[in-house]
């Protein structure tokens, strides 16, 4: 009895596989995102307040801000993901739409206009850590949930989610040590700001869009209702 299980088993994980291309393509996006988040991280506060001349206090409220509105906006996107229908599925559409703001809004926050008043500076950096948080958002959330509906094998949705870790690691690498050393080769004024986001801006634009065209293979399923109140949704992130 215990062999025929086991037969039938392993028969569903052999009929239920993820081609490496799909699985590495995805896994690829974690270099993106983490690639998108440590460039900001490590080197946005030092911008604003000696490039953009803004009171460190301010501009950490401000990049806290930013974070924070990212946490209310996840619910909304994964609303949003859940019910749309396109022919190419309802995560990748948003694969797509999230490397292209990723792809301006990283640049965006280092090419802040430094002419005018302080108030205009500040507005645009509020308006491009706005963008910013939108583009991680808009990527991330349909981009979490595809292991889910890739396979219905736990330990095949583990080793999908398992090829992400050593894209976080290099992506963690990429944003976190080279984008401080790119910029010391660059110059640590306005330019150099400039140039590292360009650059950055584009690794990550190129990583997200690897991974929308890798991952067209990956099965997706159609959406279920399962009438989870907007109250429940917000107390469920909240607790997370």
């Amino acid at each position: 009895m215990g062999g025929r299980l086991n037969d039938v088993s392993n028969q569903a994980r052999l009929a239920d596989p993820v081609s490496t291309v799909t699985r590495w393509s995805w896994g690829l996006g974690s270099f993106g995102t983490i690639t998108y988040i440590n460039t900001v991280t490590a080197l946005v506060l030092v911008y604003l307040t000696t490039i953009v001349k803004i009171d460190p206090l301010l501009a950490g409220a401000l990049v806290t801000g930013a974070r924070v509105f990212d946490a209310f906006t996840d619910p909304f996107m994964g609303y949003i993901t859940e019910r749309t229908r396109t022919r190419i599925g309802r995560r990748r559409p948003y694969l797509l739409l999230g490397a292209f703001i990723c792809g301006v809004a990283l640049p965006l926050v280092y090419h802040i206009p430094l002419g005018g008043d302080e108030s205009t500076r500040i507005a645009w950096v509020i308006g491009a850590l706005l963008l910013y948080s939108i583009g991680f958002t808009v990527f991330n959330v349909p981009y979490l949930t595809m292991p889910v509906e890739m396979t219905n094998d736990p330990q095949e949705r583990v080793s999908i989610i398992s090829s992400r870790v050593l894209f976080l690691t290099l992506g963690s690498f990429a944003g976190g040590a080279f984008a401080p050393a790119a910029l010391e080769r660059l110059g640590r004024d306005e330019s150099g700001f400039a140039q590292m986001g360009l650059i950055f801006g584009a690794l990550v634009f190129a990583t997200m869009l690897i991974t929308f065209f890798g991952a067209r293979a990956a099965r997706t399923r159609e959406f279920v209702a399962h009438h989870v109140s907007l109250a429940e949704q917000w107390r469920t992130a909240l607790q997370n």
